[in-house]
């Protein structure tokens, strides 16, 4: 997970706006005390008494930006988290992660500062571009993870009805011809696609999808319930697949 470029960068940057969130926090408390206006009683009974238990309008405007940047930078972690996992290109994704960030900053330092409208709404609008942008491109991508389910059931069929052994092989033509197979540490390095058979002897280039790691997975997991030798059984990879495989 290290070795992606994009992962890392998107570490980096979500760190930065983890911090800049504990920044935020800290200097809540801190006007809280300087203000004197506590939420809790037992808080103001400490600093002076219950009337110290209220609300101030700096209080309130440093718990919004805080707020405000829980509403934002959560879904940002999870849209940058996915779009990682897309293989998109490095410089694209840093591209992308700091814009938010940067955006991110400025809104915080223009709701802190109360800088003149309108440059805390446009520095959220910018931010916003980039996890549209991620969003968009993950469902592109999952697309056709979904397409393939609605023609089933346009079909009147199910993934339970279908044979498990040839769908199973279809995937294996992904993999193999993008060299993912090859890429199976041991035990799993006797996976391979014989039986399998490829027009003029070529492998097709076909892209991956999140179903092609699902079944990769999968067919790694029941083999690694059944290690006692490192060779396969007879009849090869395809006398062991899980009957339960298909249903995914």
């Amino acid at each position: 997970m290290m070795e992606n470029k994009v992962f890392l960068s998107f570490t980096f940057y979500s760190t930065i706006l983890i911090l800049k969130m504990y920044v935020v926090a800290i200097i809540t408390g801190q006007v809280r005390l300087r203000k004197k206006a506590f939420a809790n009683p037992e808080d103001a009974l400490r600093n002076g008494g219950l009337q110290f238990c209220r609300e101030d309008p700096d209080v309130e405007r440093c718990r919004r930006a805080h707020r405000n940047d829980m509403e934002n930078i959560f879904p940002f972690l999870f849209l940058g988290a996915v779009y990682s996992l897309l293989d998109p290109s490095p410089t694209v994704a840093r591209i992308h992660f700091l814009i938010f960030c940067v955006g991110r900053i400025i809104h915080t330092i223009a709701y802190l500062l109360r800088l003149r409208a309108p440059t805390r709404s446009v520095a959220y609008s910018v931010a916003q571009l980039p996890c549209f942008s991620m969003a968009l491109q993950i469902l592109l991508a999952t697309t056709p993870y979904w397409s393939s389910r609605c023609s089933w059931a346009a079909a009147g069929s199910s993934p339970s009805r279908i044979d498990p052994q040839q769908d199973v092989k279809s995937h294996c033509r992904a993999w193999s011809a993008l060299g993912l197979l090859e890429r199976i540490p041991f035990p799993y390095t006797h996976l391979s696609c014989r039986g399998t058979s490829f027009p003029g002897g070529s492998s097709p280039r076909i892209p991956p999808t999140p179903e092609h790691w699902t079944r990769l997975f999968l067919i790694c997991l029941h083999h690694s319930m059944d290690l006692s030798s490192s060779r396969p059984s007879r009849g090869g990879i395809w006398t062991k697949i899980p009957p339960w495989a298909a249903l995914l």
